[in-house]
């Protein structure tokens, strides 16, 4: 998660140091019996339950064998775990005994809160897994249980989970590798909303050696934003693009989408903060919803954009497209959804998953843009989905770099389309990128036909770490190459100055000569470029000297001489 900085610099010592105690403390040990061995004496802390489980679930069937011992740390700075004491194969839990420990617990309603912990394991890091393919979908990290009322109204009956994933951080001075849990989550409306489970859970490579290993856990919390958040219900655009902004927030860092429909929270009730330009056309507009640096915008669960109605129409909506310009859309129990042409455009800055399921939809010829010489990172170590519908596709301008570190699934979303396929252009520059973390599935689209087709126009796809299955989905489309060469090439710009470029389809894999000759039939320079099979972008050596000349170039498909200027 991206903090705001300005934020931060203000006034983070002040919020750390007033905010109410959420999570207990871990340094207050006690000595007792092993739940599990009363004959063998354990110190734990007394607010907290450390132990395994047999099943990897953190409310699993206890392993009865284990009795788990901690140490102070000097000057009380956290506690020590000798992993010796650890069975590798089970992931460790620190569940907090909130039963024991009456914080004051109560969430403010409509606020933004982030969540911390702080570890470290000596010697080194690489004993923990940070995929989510685990109990739980979660390997280690953090759970936060809320409780909310149930649909009934009861107050406190029902449990909104969030989590934080663990990410190892670079050295601190060379040495100190820190292993953090972050994530922010939205409170919702209700209220009565208070901390119900705080859970932290690591789970350890198979190979896992713990000899003279320790795990090191420094601190838990959870804080309040500093400034209150923008609450955002629904947006009168009297300029496009229309920042994010609310008066409710003077400081401007953060906003928080809220869900106001009368029903309960839930996948089947959505409700929508509609964006309407002032004054209200009869004619549907494109309005943009700008995210600036050092903003942050969450959305409670269940809400989403949408663009409001026309003037004058009943059924005829505007679109909304939502521009990451340098912040952080910080995403935890959401479904996002993007419908009817809305859009995603992603400038800068950062989507921030933590939970498997964090999820954005695009449907209905909607999309995901990922603006030129921007690069975005979807996921995180296989945190997150993304999922294309039919009609819907990703644009990657030139030179754009779209990560995929999670689950990207592509189906029709409407049982009455017949079978469709996805197609994704990737021009000149442009890489789409799939990590190990990675999944493409089309499970849930029609006899699981629906494929991803990839227009080679000059970018870059690498799907090699992905697994066969995933691959086999993949098509990549060439463009045709015509029968003569000069038909298959262009020369731009003409006249050029010191950069020329070669735009060239070739059918395979080749080697192109290029002889330039000034106008007196003299040769100037010679040069050889390798080809890919497709769409080829490809910057020529040029003539030092301005002038008229001739550039022959020779490859498999013939050769063809082009007239070139090159000016002063």
């Amino acid at each position: 998660m991206r903090k705001n900085l300005l934020a931060l610099l203000v006034a983070l010592g002040a919020a750390l140091s007033s905010h109410a105690q959420y999570t207990p403390p871990l340094i207050a040990v006690e000595q007792k019996p092993c739940p599990y061995n009363p004959g063998v004496t354990v110190v734990q802390p007394q607010f907290w339950h450390i132990y395994q489980t047999l099943d990897g679930h953190w409310y699993g069937p206890v392993d009865s064998s284990r009795c788990i011992s901690v140490s102070v740390l000097p000057f009380n700075a956290g506690i020590e775990i000798a992993l010796e004491q650890v069975n590798p194969a089970e992931p460790l839990f620190l569940r907090a005994r909130l039963d024991l420990y009456p914080p004051f617990n109560d969430f403010s309603s409509d606020y933004l809160y982030n969540t911390y912990s702080n570890a470290r394991i000596l010697p080194g890091d690489s004993l923990l897994r940070l995929t989510t393919d685990c109990p739980d979908d979660l390997c280690s990290g953090a759970f936060v249980g809320i409780a909310i009322p149930d649909e009934n109204g009861m107050p406190g009956a029902a449990t909104r989970f969030h989590t934080a994933l663990v990410t190892v951080f670079p050295p601190f001075f060379n040495s100190f590798k820190s292993v953090d849990a972050a994530a922010c989550f939205p409170t919702e409306r209700f209220a009565e909303q208070r901390l119900k489970e705080y859970i932290l859970k690591f789970t350890f490579a198979d190979t896992a050696n713990m000899a003279g290993r320790r795990l090191l856990v420094y601190s838990t919390d959870i804080v309040p934003e500093p400034f209150g958040p923008g609450l955002i219900n629904s947006v009168f655009a009297d300029s496009n693009p229309y920042p994010i902004d609310a008066a409710a927030n003077p400081w401007g860092f953060n906003f928080l989408g809220l869900y106001t429909a009368p029903t309960y929270p839930g996948p089947q009730n959505p409700s929508y903060i509609e964006v309407t330009p002032v004054p209200n056309p009869t004619v549907p507009q494109n309005i943009t919803l700008t995210v600036e640096d050092y903003q942050t915008l969450e959305m409670q669960p269940f809400a989403q954009f949408r663009g409001g109605l026309v003037a004058g129409s009943a059924t005829e909506r505007h679109q909304v497209t939502l521009l990451n310009n340098g912040g952080d859309l910080c995403l935890n129990f959401v479904d996002l959804i993007f419908d009817n042409g809305d859009a995603l455009y992603h400038a800068g800055g950062q989507i921030s998953m933590n939970n498997a399921f964090s999820c954005m939809q695009f449907r209905n010829g909607s999309e995901l843009r990922v603006k030129e010489g921007a690069a975005l990172h979807y996921g995180q170590n296989g945190a997150g989905m993304l999922v294309i519908c039919a009609n819907s596709t990703i644009a990657l301008e030139r030179n754009a770099t779209l990560v995929v570190d999670c689950i990207l699934q592509i189906s029709e979303c409407n049982d009455a389309l017949p079978p469709h396929d996805i197609f994704i252009d990737l021009p000149p520059g442009a890489r789409l990128i799939f990590t190990e973390n990675a999944w493409l599935t089309n499970r849930f689209s029609k006899d699981k036909k629906m494929r991803l087709n990839v227009r080679m126009l000059g970018g870059t796809l690498d799907d090699s770490a992905l697994p066969p299955d995933s691959r086999a989905i993949i098509r990549r489309v060439y463009p045709e190459r015509l029968t003569l060469l000069p038909d298959n090439m262009l020369l731009s710009p003409n006249p050029f100055a010191e950069f020329l470029t070669l735009y060239l389809v070739e059918e395979t894999e080749a080697q192109v000569q290029l002889q330039w000759v000034d106008v007196l039939g003299r040769p100037v320079l010679t040069d050889q470029m390798n080809t890919v099979k497709g769409y080829n972008v490809l910057s020529l050596k040029v003539p030092a000297e301005p002038g008229a000349y001739f550039l022959t170039v020779s490859a498999p498909g013939g050769r063809a001489t082009v007239k070139l200027l090159r000016g002063e």
